[in-house]
């Protein structure tokens, strides 16, 4: 179940519980009429545990099976408990939409670079498919694509490999001083942090195991790791807003609206504000990568393009130069 169903599958379920629909007949109406497919299914599993009598996390549990993340879990059980799974739905709804909307506009705002990567290095080798043959035309651009699609195919087993670890671990910190994708980078993590810890505070879990668990939401080895730094200190009874100040990924602003909420004592209402201050950061940095890549991509085939043409063209004088001279 991808990051999309669920946050269909949560929104539907906030959506029903709030209007007061009873839990076996909110997850049967999902299970026969849902949006989406994955959904259905989850839902169709979830009605017959339900049905048995186990408890709503439970059924979820076996349902998502691996696919269910810790926090997710977390808050479901704490907000089952509490009386307040409608509005952890909601969150966790609110969440991974946030996710999949960040990951779709970086999937658009790709797709012209790409589209005129590939047009830059196919454009160029046609005379030699017109003049040459279709074996001089594939020889042509065989050695660009293999480049690029080796690229992509090292960053996928980078990214799966669990043997890589420690290179993983170096890449995620260099990747935060890069300019413009560092903060992308930043941002997101930081996002999906705040927005996990926002859901689980709010469900009733305790604050210390709620950061714990939503510290794994974030993807960056370091960034991760300095927010699971906090979590000793917080067992020690340091405040939220001194500990996550030591933690360095954080922004100030965004400790400033800790400060905030620990002292009016709406710390729930405050995590949220600061999830949405940061999902707006992701926005506006999202729109400086999708300005940047293309202008990146116009340089390279540029590059690309007069490399070829002088590659051309000092053959063609070559040739000629070895004709006057016979």
């Amino acid at each position: 179940m991808n990051q999309r169903a669920k946050a269909v599958f949560y929104r539907q379920m906030s959506v029903m519980l709030t209007a007061g629909i009873p839990m076996n007949r909110a997850v049967d109406h999902l299970a026969s009429s849902g949006a989406n497919p994955a959904a259905r299914q989850a839902a169709a599993r979830i009605s017959e545990s339900v049905r048995k009598g186990e408890p709503f996390a439970h059924a979820v549990k076996q349902a998502f099976g691996a696919r269910l993340t810790g926090f997710e879990q977390a808050a479901i059980v704490a907000g089952e408990t509490s009386g307040t799974l409608p509005e952890c739905c909601r969150r966790l709804a609110d969440y991974f939409d946030f996710v999949c909307l960040t990951r779709s506009r970086l999937i658009s705002g790709m797709f012209y670079p790409g589209l005129l990567l590939h047009a830059g290095i196919v454009i160029p080798a046609v005379p030699s498919l017109i003049l040459r043959g279709c074996s001089s035309f594939v020889a042509q651009i065989l050695p660009a694509f293999a480049f690029i699609y080796g690229a992509v195919a090292a960053v996928f087993v980078f990214r799966q490999s669990a043997g890589l670890t420690r290179v993983r671990e170096w890449w995620d910190v260099v990747v935060l001083d890069v300019p413009v994708l560092g903060g992308f980078v930043r941002a997101v993590d930081l996002s999906g942090f705040l927005y996990a810890l926002s859901s689980l505070y709010g469900a009733g879990v305790p604050i210390v195991e709620a950061f714990r668990l939503a510290a794994d939401a974030a993807g960056n080895t370091l960034i991760r790791r300095r927010l699971h730094a906090v979590v000793p200190a917080l067992r020690q009874g340091v405040s939220l807003t001194s500990a996550v100040k030591d933690s360095g990924v954080v922004p100030q602003i965004v400790c400033d609206m800790f400060l905030t909420g620990e002292e009016s004592g709406r710390l729930d209402e405050t995590l949220e504000r600061a999830a949405s201050y940061l999902q707006q950061e992701v926005e506006t940095t999202t729109q400086r990568v999708v300005a940047v890549v293309p202008t990146i991509v116009y340089l390279l085939v540029a590059a690309y393009v007069a490399v070829v043409v002088i590659t051309f063209w000092s053959g063609y004088f070559g040739q000629i130069g070895s004709l006057l001279n016979d």
